[in-house]
Protein backbone atom coordinates (compact mmCIF):
# COMPACT_ATOMS: atom_id res chain seq x y z
CA UNK A 1 0.00 0.00 0.00
CA UNK A 2 2.63 2.48 0.36
CA UNK A 3 4.27 5.19 -0.36
CA UNK A 4 1.24 6.26 -2.47
CA UNK A 5 1.70 7.71 -5.75
CA UNK A 6 0.23 10.80 -6.80
CA UNK A 7 1.59 14.09 -9.18
CA UNK A 8 3.46 16.63 -7.18
CA UNK A 9 0.87 19.46 -7.57
CA UNK A 10 -2.73 19.05 -7.19
CA UNK A 11 -5.00 22.14 -8.02
CA UNK A 12 -8.10 20.85 -6.17
CA UNK A 13 -8.41 18.81 -2.48
CA UNK A 14 -6.71 15.83 -2.00
CA UNK A 15 -7.95 12.70 -0.09
CA UNK A 16 -7.13 9.42 1.45
CA UNK A 17 -9.44 9.62 4.01
CA UNK A 18 -10.38 6.14 5.60
CA UNK A 19 -7.42 4.31 3.62
CA UNK A 20 -4.39 2.07 5.12
CA UNK A 21 -1.84 3.74 4.38
CA UNK A 22 0.98 4.88 7.13
CA UNK A 23 3.30 6.98 5.51
CA UNK A 24 2.77 10.54 2.79
CA UNK A 25 5.98 9.56 1.41
CA UNK A 26 4.96 10.51 -2.63
CA UNK A 27 1.90 12.71 -1.38
CA UNK A 28 1.81 15.62 -3.88
CA UNK A 29 4.14 18.83 -2.85
CA UNK A 30 1.31 21.39 -3.25
CA UNK A 31 -2.12 21.20 -2.96
CA UNK A 32 -4.62 24.09 -4.02
CA UNK A 33 -7.25 23.10 -1.78
CA UNK A 34 -7.38 21.15 1.45
CA UNK A 35 -5.55 18.02 2.21
CA UNK A 36 -7.22 14.92 3.95
CA UNK A 37 -5.58 12.08 5.72
CA UNK A 38 -8.68 11.33 8.24
CA UNK A 39 -8.99 7.51 9.60
CA UNK A 40 -5.52 6.49 8.17
CA UNK A 41 -2.27 4.56 9.84
CA UNK A 42 -0.27 7.19 9.61
CA UNK A 43 2.27 7.89 12.37
CA UNK A 44 4.18 11.13 10.49
CA UNK A 45 4.11 14.16 8.45
CA UNK A 46 7.09 13.06 7.12
CA UNK A 47 6.09 13.36 3.32
CA UNK A 48 3.29 15.80 3.68
CA UNK A 49 3.48 18.68 1.35
CA UNK A 50 5.01 21.84 2.55
CA UNK A 51 2.02 24.28 0.10
CA UNK A 52 -1.55 23.68 1.10
CA UNK A 53 -3.92 26.52 0.22
CA UNK A 54 -6.56 25.40 3.24
CA UNK A 55 -4.93 23.21 5.66
CA UNK A 56 -4.28 19.70 6.74
CA UNK A 57 -6.95 17.54 8.09
CA UNK A 58 -5.19 14.68 10.17
CA UNK A 59 -7.56 13.59 12.58
CA UNK A 60 -8.19 9.92 13.45
CA UNK A 61 -4.66 9.05 13.47
CA UNK A 62 -1.81 8.41 15.59
CA UNK A 63 -0.02 12.10 14.61
CA UNK A 64 1.06 13.76 18.00
CA UNK A 65 0.46 17.28 18.63
CA UNK A 66 4.48 17.31 19.03
CA UNK A 67 4.75 16.13 15.72
CA UNK A 68 3.02 18.82 14.36
CA UNK A 69 4.81 21.09 16.52
CA UNK A 70 8.16 19.82 15.08
CA UNK A 71 6.78 19.57 11.64
CA UNK A 72 5.26 23.34 11.21
CA UNK A 73 8.90 24.59 13.10
CA UNK A 74 11.07 22.63 10.30
CA UNK A 75 9.37 23.95 7.17
CA UNK A 76 7.66 26.84 8.51
CA UNK A 77 4.51 25.63 7.72
CA UNK A 78 1.52 28.98 7.93
CA UNK A 79 -1.26 26.23 7.04
CA UNK A 80 -3.74 24.54 9.69
CA UNK A 81 -3.34 21.41 10.54
CA UNK A 82 -6.41 19.92 12.44
CA UNK A 83 -5.56 16.91 15.01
Amino acid sequence: MNPIKTPEKITGDFNCYQTKITSLKGAPLSVGGSFVCIKTNITSLEGAPTNIKRHLDCRETSITNEEIERFKQAYNIKYKILN
